[in-house]
């Protein structure tokens, strides 16, 4: 994946919303806006509570005991700091559309292992547990 895929959010609200967006942003573009279109990653940093800060908070204070999946999916986490140098290199090349992440993705399970290395858990008992395991 790179910009010049197609933008293609999961089915919720939120990320059908984004994809809205961009979309309209980028017809505007074709009639004379100049504008900068930047796909963000999971961001994590200082002053986050939500998404990856909250993930990161749970691991730290022992609190992860599931996860839905088997945890080999992979994510593109993003250090807010990274972030805002990406958003200023953006603007200075212009118009487009950028990807915000890092280098390398990387796996869940090693994520969250890596996050629990760091803050001094050796081990978590977290459970990583298919959809079907579910029942609401």
């Amino acid at each position: 994946m790179d910009e010049s895929s197609p933008y293609n959010p999961n089915p919720n609200p939120y990320a059908e919303s984004k994809a809205k967006a961009e979309s309209l942003v980028l017809e505007m573009c074709k009639e004379g806006l100049n504008a900068v279109v930047v796909r963000l990653a999971f961001v994590y940093g200082v002053g986050g509570s939500y998404g990856l800060n909250l993930l990161i908070e749970m691991i730290v204070k022992g609190r992860l005991r599931f996860v839905v999946g088997n945890g080999k999916n992979y994510i593109h986490p993003i250090h807010v700091e990274d972030l805002v140098r990406a958003l200023v290199l953006a603007m200075e090349k212009g118009e487009g559309i950028y990807i915000a992440a890092n280098e390398k993705p990387i796996r869940l399970r090693d994520f969250i292992d890596l996050v629990a290395k760091f803050s001094g858990r050796r081990e978590l008992d977290t459970a990583y547990l298919r959809s079907s395991h579910i029942s609401c």
